[in-house]
């Protein structure tokens, strides 16, 4: 995240600050133009080119961002007896993750002394035009570069690809001018034998204009196998890349997309591409050597008639120009709203039962059917304006060949300009060839406008640098000692989830994580297996930074059974053998075994072959669990991480899931998150958090012997059990 900006005032130096950059609202929430900027000494704000506050880093407590309806504001606490709160400065929303971040570094200085980089987080502001970004990626609709983007999806299409549409372009350039050629024989043919009655020659020439067409055809079909190769080829790549580039993305990255719009992305995306490069590209290409070739045989036939036919063209191309120039967004916003019907109904669908079950269907239904009309609204717009604009422009193009014919019958009856018959009848062929290549450009802004706004969306995601590091030290050898040292992290710059952890966990230990809903159990969890990353402080493995090892050959050292279930729509031994593919059936009945759920597989008609459906719904939630639970102990980690692994268990499958766990914790570390406090007694240690801090540290006994918030949390537990 940009949090070092050039500011418009020249008095101030961007060298003298750590960071600095810009809000945009006065204290009566008018828009201005105001700078924060903090120095290695003080807190400063500028307003309008002006310095109106300062305040020493030494006298500063903290800084805070408070979001409200529609606008945020940033708060200074200073260090006087009062400890009194300074608002700093107003700002819309397109700010308030910068000024989080700010405040957020300017913190951890304070109490570290260290000024750190800003993580690289989507700024949602364009660094060039200042716009804010739609949707979820970096790329800026408004002012990219359309070349640009061609280049870049050429550059990933590859060399071989390219050298199949380069020579595509050449066989197509071919043809093309082959066309070109035809109509001067024609000329020929009228002015020696047709105006004279001459005989000899005319088969020949026929034979010459056969041949030269069916050259042309040859060319043209050779030119389209690489054209329909290109196409496919670009359209399988494309989705392949995009899903790898899913993959390899960091977890924060991609929670800033959702599954419908990476599913869009990938699916509906590529094939606009392929459709373009199939159906538009080529005909560019062949349009434009058709066009070029033609305007050179036509000037060197005739200037004048060629005047005349142009006469009408740059009126045209400033209508298309005009067009192109406001249809392009409108696409985009098209693009937008296609996807967000997406996204919704794969939401929808993911969630039909609880849809039916509160008796939603109507409800959802006219929801759907609002999108869908956004949609039917702008596409109409679209067409309709295409629809008024593209006779226009065919009355312009008309009008041209009209003036040629106009004045070239005129020249060639009054035997003027040496124009005779043959020659007319020849411009007026090129005339029609010409006329095709100019109302394909008619046609092609729309096209093109379309092709160009889901390409964006392609090209953004593959250039997404949020990527999961694979290379480091290996984890095969870990002992699994874990340690956070002074850990805070939030999902959003100014709301910390977690603040100032320190916690140990020694190899082989088991430790429980306990605390009210929305505390941070979870995030803690998160934190260890690398999907997001602290924003100040560390968590090391073994004494070594969680940043310097390969992230994947750690992830292979954990076995994790989370508190929402996933299992693939595959049968219940894929599933089991996901977390080691190579597993024998032997080892994935033992793995069964432990977790209980042997039986239960065995009773279904096909067994382990038992094919599951969508997220595994043909089993109960408890069967889902404990299939889960199987996969985490086939992998047999030197890590086990239990977020709420027992969670859909009833109480004697409970008891059985954990004697298995005890059996399958020995030797390893376990860190371990549950509803139900009891299970985690026998734990070596404790860890309460309540508000993102840890609060209480002990073994069961010490805790209930202190009766601070866990002790609460046991006997209200114990209350809510008697009542049941």
């Amino acid at each position: 995240m940009k949090l070092k900006f050039t500011p418009e005032n020249p008095k101030l130096d961007i060298g003298d600050y750590n960071y600095i950059i810009p809000y945009d609202l006065d204290a009566d929430n008018m828009e201005c133009e105001g700078y924060v900027a903090v120095s290695n000494t003080n807190v400063e704000i500028y307003h309008n080119g002006k310095l109106i506050k300062s305040f020493l880093l030494d006298n500063i407590m903290n800084l805070e961002v408070s979001n409200y309806l529609g606008c945020g504001e940033l708060f200074l606490t200073e260090m006087d007896e009062n400890l009194t709160k300074h608002s700093l400065c107003r700002f819309t929303h397109n700010h308030i993750n910068r000024m989080g971040e700010l405040a957020k570094l300017t913190n951890a200085y304070l109490k570290l002394g260290t000024f750190y980089e800003s993580e690289d987080r989507d700024d949602r502001i364009c660094p060039k035009c200042g716009a804010q970004l739609n949707g979820s990626g970096s790329v800026c609709f408004k002012c990219m570069k359309k070349t640009t983007l061609l280049l870049k999806l050429f550059k990933v299409l590859g060399n071989k690809t390219m050298m199949k549409f380069l020579t595509g372009v050449i066989l197509m350039g071919l043809s093309s001018l082959i066309t070109v050629i035809i109509p001067s024989i024609n000329k020929v043919f009228v002015n020696e034998n047709l105006m004279t009655g001459k005989r000899e020659g005319t088969l020949t020439l026929c034979l010459l204009m056969l041949g030269l067409f069916i050259l042309s055809l040859v060319l043209r079909y050779l030119g389209m196998r690489r054209n329909n190769y290109v196409s496919i080829e670009a359209n399988s790549k494309l989705r392949y890349m995009c899903m790898e580039k899913v993959h390899n993305l960091t977890l924060s990255a991609i929670d800033k997309r959702t599954a419908g719009d990476l599913t869009y992305r990938v699916m509906r995306s590529s094939i606009v591409i392929r459709c373009f490069l199939s159906d538009n590209l080529y005909n560019i290409v062949i349009q434009f050597f058709l066009f070029v070739g033609v305007l050179v045989a036509m000037l060197i036939s005739n200037p004048l008639l060629t005047l005349y036919a142009f006469i009408p063209l740059p009126f045209a191309f400033l209508i298309l120009k005009s067009y192109f120039k406001f249809i392009n967004p409108r696409f985009g916003k098209q693009w937008r709203l296609n996807s967000k019907s997406n996204i919704y109904l794969n939401d929808v669908l993911k969630g039909i039962k609880v849809v039916k079950v509160f008796g939603k269907e109507k409800d959802e239904t006219n929801k759907f059917d609002k999108i869908s009309t956004d949609i039917k609204n702008i596409s109409f717009g679209n067409e309709r304006l295409w629809s008024i604009l593209y006779p226009i422009v065919i009355v312009l193009v008309y009008i041209g060949e009209i003036l040629v014919m106009l004045f070239g019958g005129i020249s060639v009856i009054n035997a003027e300009n040496n124009i005779n018959t043959g020659e007319l009848i020849q411009f007026i062929t090129y005339l029609s060839f010409i006329y095709g290549p100019i109302m394909f450009w008619v046609g092609l802004p729309r096209a093109y406008a379309d092709f160009i706004a889901n390409l964006s969306k392609i090209i953004d995601l593959l250039e997404d640098e949020h990527l999961v590091k694979k290379t480091g030290i290996s984890a095969d050898e870990i002992e699994g000692k874990i340690e956070y040292s002074n850990v805070t992290f939030g999902y959003n710059a100014y709301e910390p989830i977690l603040k100032n952890v320190n916690v140990t966990v020694n190899a082989g230990e088991m430790v429980g994580i306990v605390g009210p809903s929305g505390t941070g159990k979870s995030t803690f969890i998160n934190l260890l297996l690398g999907l997001y990353k602290p924003d100040t402080g560390k968590v090391l493995i073994d004494g070594i930074d969680l940043n310097d090892y390969d992230i994947v050959s750690l992830r292979s050292k954990c076995g994790v059974v989370f508190q929402d279930t996933f299992l693939f729509a595959s049968s219940i031994m894929d599933n089991i053998k996901y977390s080691k593919p190579d597993a024998s059936v032997t080892e994935v009945i033992r793995a069964a075994k432990f977790a209980n759920i042997h039986e239960t597989i065995m009773k279904l008609p096909d067994g382990y072959d038992t094919v599951l459906g969508e997220n595994g719904h043909t089993l109960s939630g408890g069967e889902r669990q404990r299939v889960a639970i199987a996969r985490a102990i086939l992998k047999d980690p030197t890590i086990l991480i239990l977020d709420e692994a027992t969670s859909a268990l009833d109480t004697e499958t409970e008891k059985i899931i954990h004697e298995a766990l005890n059996r399958l914790i020995k030797g390893r570390t376990t860190l371990a998150i549950a509803h139900r406090l009891s299970t985690l007694r026998s734990a070596d240690e404790l860890v309460v958090i309540e508000n993102g801090q840890i609060k209480e540290k002990g073994s069961h006994k010490e805790l209930m012997k202190q009766k601070g918030i866990y002790y609460g949390l046991v006997m209200a537990q114990r209350i809510v059990n008697k009542m049941n």
